[in-house]
């Protein structure tokens, strides 16, 4: 569906769900979460919250839905990454001016 089909939709009053993984720097991904309101809990490791994005017609309402347990891991495997880079990198220095071409 295109974003006009979309809006004729809400103009004419009806009520969407969209589904779609919200990335960084998108509507509704991570600034989302920062957003005021709190996630309320439905199953043992998944938590909701809806929040509105935007204005008037064109405003958005998303529902956004996380796993603490898996959020965990992903910060954690972040960090393991990040880790493994600063070692790399360090050792990078290490070696003459040549040898890093």
């Amino acid at each position: 569906m295109s974003e006009e089909n979309l809006r004729v939709l809400q103009r004419a009053g009806e009520t969407l769900h969209r589904t779609r993984a919200a990335a960084a720097g998108q509507e509704g991904g991570e600034g989302g979460a920062s957003r005021p309101g709190r996630y309320q809990q439905v199953q043992p490791q998944l938590e909701v919250k809806g929040i509105v994005v935007g204005t008037g017609e064109a405003r958005q309402r998303y529902v956004l839905v996380r796993n603490p347990q898996q959020a965990e891991r992903d910060r954690a495997h972040r960090e393991r990454i990040l880790d493994r880079l600063l070692e790399e990198l360090e050792a990078i220095q290490c070696l003459s001016p040549a040898q890093q071409a």
